[in-house]
């Protein structure tokens, strides 16, 4: 049933798209851009399916990218799937590449994110909200880390600063940010830091910045509620609360400024001017408009580290986590609140300077000893949530980098900015039962480091399949242009790297027989390899190709009908298979007796 429905120039994207995300929705975001569409599967406000029409976002293309498969088999799976409409993609490639169960779970969380962000490439197209429950194909998929995705790959840079520009001139990081969730990199680290110690202005970007990435971050961050609009001279943050001298001007995250007493107008009855999205149907405001109503049950988090993306897991109300913020100005400034934000204010200016360094020291030397997450945070392995939480918010209290800073403490080694951010990181998994179980069995496991030594093994493995399977298609195309010698080192390559692939096997007997001037001094060596390639496998048709074709040169009809036979049961597709079966069957009962090849089968 279609909840809500609109066009994508209403307002921004990321603003939809974040609010989505904020309303916990479960169904489907789509989009219609003609004459095809693109669809978003939501549940409990993150992703677990995605179809784009895009050619670039089918599963053999990003297959290819991710180089799982050659140029050669991605052709078979596209063939597949058109004449199979409505099959798995997925499968499909991951029959053709052999795939184990971990690397399709990957490959699927890859695609399915891919084809999420490529939206952000639309910017006029009508959208709606339908919220008939979609059939999950991934795990969740945090919904922030999607949207910071889809803006660096496929937002223009006219388009980026327009929206920007439109929003804010400066931006402020949220006390409760978590910056974990966006999958920010090595690229957006020099504007992060910049962030951390206070706002950042984006008209004009600071010079030795990346004016793109800091666009695209406070694109992302604005919207999702880890940044907050301010003014371009705003002085650092001064903790949750802090109010700004009376009269001056702030700005709102439209990117408009109001005065002190204007904003007291408003309080006092003025009817603020109607959004530009006005053109949206009451109901579509209601469902698309960030902070319209808190999610009660969950919150978005990031997933564990080495994961393809951000998962989401259950949570409630917790510090580092973002909440979904209206576009309003902050009402800690204006109103009711007033009061507590003073007393929280003057609670920040009087934390005891030398308390806090001694826990920063404390926390840091235990970061530096590998401490887990329960003794990091002063608890015992089965510490109730509610003790979780407590022991977070007395370390928080003093170690908050805005309530440093109101206290003096100067933090030029970054240590208290470390010692933050693991103490988050370990509250927002041990206050989440399912990430906790999941922390508490990597502990049990030997720890991250373990774990980690476990995955990098894994890396390795994959590093050397895939280069056998580069060597393996230098090989090929060596081959095809009859450098047998250069065919010859690529496919020994291949198979030094991966010894049980019996495809690798096959063609490098190929590679021998044709390569030879003498076939009956090479037949041994061909022999034994393809008899290892038959021994690895009786799945592969390229093993009974090659038999079939030599035993079609040498003459042996009834030998190469038999293998070629089993080639086309295995790949019916197999047109080189196919023209060899013909070229045998024409020449049966004029078969030479005995052939070089009879010895291969007696052997």
């Amino acid at each position: 049933m279609i909840v809500a429905q609109g066009q994508l120039s209403d307002r921004p994207l990321p603003r939809t798209f974040a609010a989505i995300a904020a309303r916990s929705f479960t169904g489907e975001f789509v989009v219609d851009p003609g004459p095809r569409e693109h669809r978003i599967g939501w549940r409990d406000g993150a992703i677990v399916s995605a179809h784009s029409p895009h050619p670039a976002d089918s599963a053999a293309k990003i297959a290819v990218t991710l180089g799982i498969l050659n140029s050669t088999q991605a052709g078979d799976v596209t063939r597949t799937v058109l004449a199979n409409p409505g099959c798995d993609d997925v499968d499909v490639v991951a029959r053709t590449a052999r795939l184990s169960s971990d690397a399709v779970g990957r490959l699927a969380r890859r695609l399915v994110a891919t084809r999420a962000a490529r939206v952000f490439a639309l910017e006029s197209a009508g959208f709606a909200l339908d919220d008939t429950p979609p059939l999950a194909a991934v795990p969740p998929i945090d919904a922030r880390w999607i949207l910071y995705s889809g803006v660096r790959a496929h937002y223009p840079i006219d388009r980026l600063h327009r929206e920007v520009a439109a929003w804010a001139s400066a931006i402020q990081l949220a006390t409760d940010a978590d910056l974990a969730a966006y999958g920010f990199g090595e690229a957006e680290a020099d504007a992060l830091a910049r962030l951390s110690q206070g706002p950042l202005t984006l008209a004009p970007v600071a010079s030795d910045l990346d004016a793109r990435v800091v666009e695209a971050i406070a694109l992302v961050l604005l919207a999702t509620g880890g940044a907050i609009a301010v003014a371009a001279n705003a002085e650092p943050a001064r903790g949750p609360g802090a109010r700004s001298p009376a009269g001056a001007a702030r700005t709102t995250d439209r990117g408009a400024t109001t005065s002190e007493p204007e904003r007291s107008a408003g309080r006092k009855g003025t009817t603020p001017p109607p959004s530009s999205t006005g053109r949206i149907a009451t109901a579509t405001a209601a469902a698309t408009t960030p902070g319209a109503e808190r999610p009660s049950s969950r919150a978005i988090t990031s997933a564990p580290a080495g994961d393809a993306a951000p998962r989401v897991a259950r949570a409630s109300s917790q510090p580092g986590l973002p909440r979904p913020r209206t576009a309003t100005p902050d009402r800690a400034s204006t109103g009711p609140g007033i009061a507590s934000s003073r007393v929280r204010t003057a609670r920040t200016r009087t934390i005891d300077p030398g308390r806090a360094a001694v826990l920063i020291a404390e926390r840091r030397a235990l970061i530096d000893g590998g401490a887990d997450h329960f003794t990091l945070l002063g608890i015992g392995p089965d510490a109730a949530i509610e003790e979780v939480r407590a022991a977070y918010f007395e370390l928080a209290r003093h170690l908050h980098p805005d309530r440093l800073a109101a206290a003096g403490v100067v933090d030029d080694r970054r240590a208290a900015h470390l010692v933050f951010a693991r103490i988050n990181e370990a509250f927002a998994i041990l206050s989440d039962p399912d990430r906790r179980l999941e922390y508490v069995r990597v502990q049990r496991a030997g720890g991250t480091a373990a774990v980690a030594a476990s995955v990098e093994q894994a890396s390795a493995t994959v590093r050397q399949v895939m280069g056998g399977e580069e060597a393996y298609r230098k090989g090929e195309s060596a081959l095809r242009r009859m450098q047998f010698d250069e065919a010859i080192q690529h496919f020994e390559k291949s198979i030094e790297l991966s010894p049980n692939e019996a495809d690798h096997h096959a063609m490098l007997a190929w590679t021998t027989y044709v390569a030879a001037p003498d076939k009956a001094a090479a037949m041994s060596l061909v022999r034994v390899r393809l008899r290892k390639a038959t021994e690895l496998t009786d799945k592969s048709a390229l093993p009974h190709l090659v038999l079939g074709r030599i035993a079609r040169m040498e003459g042996n009809a009834e030998e190469a009908i038999k293998h070629l036979q089993r080639a086309l049961d295995l790949a019916p597709r197999n047109g080189e298979a196919a023209a060899e079966l013909r070229a045998a069957e024409s020449m049966r009962g004029r078969s030479r007796s005995p052939s070089l090849f009879s010895k291969l089968k007696k052997s």
